[in-house]
Parts: structure tokens; C-alpha cells; sequence
């Protein structure tokens, strides 16, 4: 199959090449609409009334040291649809903001998590905006993993479809324009990883990974192990440059000063060519 041309991004209402981004703000990791609610977990140790106010409260100031530390604890947190109001007040301000270029959003919600492409185009269209869906699978990892050669190949087409082809939506082709989400450290999903450097390979499509948040402790440990992955990866023929590693910050190492963390952390990702 015919690669993409890895000059150009697509976006979910056309191709354009970096000369046509080069004025644009870049937001490379943002959910726009999404339901995760079937992820919702009560605040652990918490008492029946206090999780049920805390599921139910809106997001706000006042419960916002909760939600860090028990984000799943919140509908309002693992919900918004494509016309919330926030959302929308959020993209005018955006859009508005005299920048000389429309900004560029790269969404990673995935289908799991309710990815809604006809959502994103018309998001697009309406606000000015350039936004780049991602192309992933709803099989759980652990379903992956138990494929046979046929069932594989048969996913991974549908993955290369998405990006080369599109998902048709009332007569309308819309296309992603990455591949995610690939989680690091110790939730690493070695067949769904595999899985998504294939349709890498085949496409040039880049492919989003993400930082777990750890105990500041820890951080040196998991960047460690995620440069172990991210290294086998490009192994396999991933391109390092397009490779998008979100949540940077998690691998930030404790120093005597809060605000004064070191990059060590970082140093060894960087040095494999990612992004």
C-alpha cells in the first residue's frame, strides 16, 4: 500500500503541507469531545456520601484538589459532548485570538473513550480550526494479544483505512491523521504497541504516547523504562521523530525546590529523536 506523504498532516477536513501550518499554534494532545464514564471509579477510602457528592459536582475551583488526586471520581471530568458550552466558549477564544495562523489541534480520544469524527469535522468547519483525529482500535489490548494472523491483519487494515481511506459519515469521508494511543511505562501494551507501529510503518502517520503520572520518586524509574520501549520501537521501524510523547512533565525528577525540577528525566527520550 501506498504511503502517506510524511510531509503533509492530515486533518479531519483536508491534507496541508507544513508551509500552510507554519502560522499555527499547535496543541499536540487534547480531548475536544469525549465519554469515558464507564471508567468511573469512586475516590478511594472516601465515605459513600462524599463520593457521591464528588461523582455528581460540576468541575470547579473548590473540588479541584479532589479531582487530581482521583480524577475518574467525576462524571463531569470523564464527559463532555461536542457542544458543551465551555468547550465551545473555550474554541471561539481560541480562534480569536489574533494568532496569524487557524491553530492546530491534535485530538487522541479514542474510539473507547467515544471519538466522534463527524464531531471533530464539524467542530473544524465551524471554528476555523485545523484538527487532526486519531486512528485506534476498541479492542482491548489483552484481545489483541490472543489474535491469530488473519484477525491481526484484518485490524490492521482497518487502522491503515482510517488514515488512507476514512470513515464515511452521512456521504462524508472523514480521515484520522495519527495512531495512538500508546501508553509507557508500566501500563505498556507490547501487542497493542506492535500493533500500531505496523500501521505506522505503513502510513508515516504519527503516533502519540503518553507518560503515566507517577510518584515524583518513581519518575527517573519510568522514564527509564520508557526509553527502554520508545528504543524498541524504533527497533521495530517507528520513526523517532514521529513519535509524539505526551505528559513530558511526569518525568520531571524532584529537586530541592518544587518549582525548580530537573530535565534529567527527559534527556534519554530526547536523545532517541522524539517529539
Amino acid at each position: 500500500m501506498e504511503k502517506m506523504e510524511p510531509k503533509r498532516l492530515v486533518t479531519v477536513t483536508k491534507a496541508l503541507t507544513a508551509d500552510e501550518l507554519a502560522n499555527s499554534v499547535c496543541f499536540p494532545f487534547e480531548q475536544l469531545a469525549y465519554d469515558a464514564t464507564h471508567a468511573y471509579e469512586p475516590p478511594a477510602a472516601a465515605a459513600a456520601a462524599d463520593a457521591l457528592a464528588l461523582r455528581d459536582a460540576p468541575i470547579a475551583l473548590a473540588n479541584l484538589a479532589r479531582l487530581r488526586r482521583a480524577p475518574r471520581a467525576s462524571i463531569a471530568n470523564l464527559r463532555r459532548a461536542a457542544d458543551d458550552d465551555a468547550l465551545l466558549t473555550d474554541l471561539r477564544a481560541l480562534t480569536a485570538s489574533g494568532s496569524a495562523g487557524a491553530p492546530l489541534l491534535v485530538d487522541a480520544t479514542l474510539p473507547a473513550e467515544g471519538r466522534n469524527l463527524a464531531a471533530l469535522r464539524k467542530l473544524s468547519e465551524s471554528y476555523g480550526m485545523h484538527v487532526i483525529a486519531t486512528a485506534a482500535t476498541a479492542l482491548p489490548a489483552e484481545r489483541i494479544a490472543q489474535l491469530d494472523y488473519e484477525e491481526r491483519e484484518a485490524l490492521l487494515l482497518a487502522l491503515v483505512s482510517e488514515l488512507s481511506e476514512g470513515v464515511d459519515h452521512g456521504g462524508v469521508r472523514v480521515r484520522a491523521g495519527a495512531l495512538g494511543r500508546v501508553r509507557l511505562g508500566a501500563q505498556f501494551e507490547p501487542a497493542l504497541c506492535a500493533l500500531l507501529v505496523d500501521a505506522h510503518r505503513q502510513t508515516g502517520a504519527p503516533l502519540l504516547c503518553e507518560l503515566p503520572a507517577v510518584p515524583l520518586h518513581r519518575a527517573d524509574a519510568m522514564a527509564a523504562e520508557a526509553c527502554a520501549q520508545v528504543s524498541a520501537m524504533v527497533e521495530a521501524g517507528a520513526r523517532p521523530e514521529r513519535l509524539l510523547i505526551a505528559h513530558a512533565q511526569h518525568a520531571l525528577l524532584p529537586s530541592a525546590s518544587p518549582l525548580d525540577a530537573s530535565v534529567d528525566g527527559l534527556r534519554g527520550l530526547l536523545r532517541l529523536g522524539v517529539s
